[in-house]
């Protein structure tokens, strides 16, 4: 079904998927009041950034793991029923399971070839993909609701939360990114300095629930 390179690439990025749904939003808010020639100025930063723990990387490359050797073991599934079904004799060394059996015994009566998606057994893997799924969309869910129940106070519309979620996680990415290849960028004049310094690990909003001039 899938290549054992295709694991890999596969755990990199469930993994970092996995992370991005455990950041913890940060929200410090700036207010400013400056009085230029008799008139009032006031204006109000919000630098929304993330709080990572290295326990989340823990977290998410056990849980992707978990899900990968549920898949893997699936895949074997499907292998063996494919000798089965190739080979029927019961005594050949191949052993499947009862409802894989079932599978094989009803394509045979139609005369039909199954193909690796129909004999691919989502009950078992579902086992093994609940505590990466749950614990996903139990973070994403918290996290969100706690950068929305801020935010909504200052006049921010339920999408511009949502986008606002979503440049958090790009931006944690683009911080991993920028220290992965910044090790191999000192070669190059500035490049590392010109990388970082263009790097953030907030986003400056600003409101316009304090903005305005008398």
């Amino acid at each position: 079904m899938i290549s054992k390179l295709s694991y890999v690439g596969l755990f990199l990025a469930l993994t970092l998927v996995h992370i991005c749904a455990h950041l913890k939003p940060t929200i410090e808010a700036n207010a400013s009041i400056k009085t230029i020639n008799l008139q009032l100025t006031r204006k109000l930063n919000l630098y929304v950034g993330y709080e990572y723990h290295h326990t989340m990387l823990w977290q998410a490359v056990m849980n992707t793991a978990l899900l990968l050797f549920g898949f893997w073991r699936c895949q074997r599934e499907v292998d063996n029923a494919k000798i089965r079904y190739r080979l029927p004799d019961p005594n050949n060394n191949v052993r499947i399971s009862a409802a894989a059996e079932v599978k094989l015994d009803w394509f045979r009566r139609r005369g039909k070839l199954p193909t690796s998606w129909q004999l691919f057994p989502m009950r078992h893997f579902a086992w093994f993909g609940a505590p990466w799924t749950l614990t996903l969309l139990f973070h994403e869910f918290c996290n969100y609701a706690q950068l929305n129940l801020v935010m909504r106070h200052f006049c921010t519309s339920l999408p511009e939360v949502l986008l606002l979620y979503v440049r958090l996680q790009m931006l944690y990415l683009q911080s991993l990114l920028t220290n992965i290849i910044g090790s191999y960028l000192l070669q190059f004049h500035g490049a590392v300095v010109t990388l970082t310094a263009s790097h953030a690990n907030y986003i400056n909003y600003e409101s316009n629930l304090f903005v305005g001039d008398e």
